[in-house]
């Protein structure tokens, strides 16, 4: 399906809260992985939380041949994560989300940003693993009413890091990991074991006692 994408302004802020609200109130039903209750919290409290989000954000609208908005996507200015990603129930399964990540990701790049990140709904998760996203941990946040929304951290490299600085970072992990171990060995052996020095005029008498 050809889209045009472009820069959201401030003036599409309605807009965008109302892809949203419609993308989360028209799931199907055989998609679903919230149930009611959740998707009401998350449709009453995320218009607020992209309200407040929105300055600190750049988001990007997927408009059809006639110029009308049927998905957006964002990411946050101050960290490399995507922020949201919805499209309008009749353009769903199109490619119209696809376009816009693949978007996002060339923008990004542009501005060499090696890594990008995304807490992704239940729902979405399946799509950013197609799309090239690792699973990194579990994770979730209360929406409104502190209704729990389970969520999962994903990644994708978009600048392959060079051999030999991936090996440079491991090799000062490993170095800083043993001088870790080193440390909490030697207070533990001092704990266990304890000296009394007697010093003397001509030699040191050093009477060592292990503790029981």
């Amino acid at each position: 399906m050809e889209i045009s994408i472009r820069t959201a302004t401030a003036e599409d802020l309605e807009t965008i809260i109302a892809l949203q609200t419609l993308s989360l109130s028209n799931l199907p039903d055989y998609f679903r992985k919230y149930d009611r209750r959740q998707i009401d919290s998350l449709i009453a409290g995320q218009a607020k939380s992209r309200s407040i989000v929105f300055p600190i954000e750049t988001n990007l609208i997927a408009e059809d041949d006639r110029g009308k908005p049927i998905g957006f996507i964002s990411i946050l200015n101050c960290k490399p994560k995507i922020s949201g990603l919805f499209v309008h129930p009749d353009y769903m399964n199109r490619g119209v989300g696809k376009q816009l990540l693949k978007k996002l990701e060339l923008l990004a790049i542009e501005q060499r940003i090696g890594k990008l990140g995304v807490m992704s709904s239940m729902e979405s998760v399946a799509f950013y693993e197609k799309n090239g996203y690792q699973f990194k941990r579990k994770t979730g946040f209360f929406s409104k009413g502190w209704v729990w929304i389970p969520c999962k951290l994903l990644e994708k490299e978009l600048i392959p890091t060079p051999l030999a600085e991936r090996l440079a970072e491991q090799t000062v992990k490993i170095v800083m990991l043993l001088a870790f171990l080193a440390i909490i060995t030697n207070i533990i052996y001092k704990a266990e074991r304890k000296q009394i020095c007697s010093p003397t005029p001509d030699y040191r008498v050093c009477t060592q006692i292990d503790r029981p």
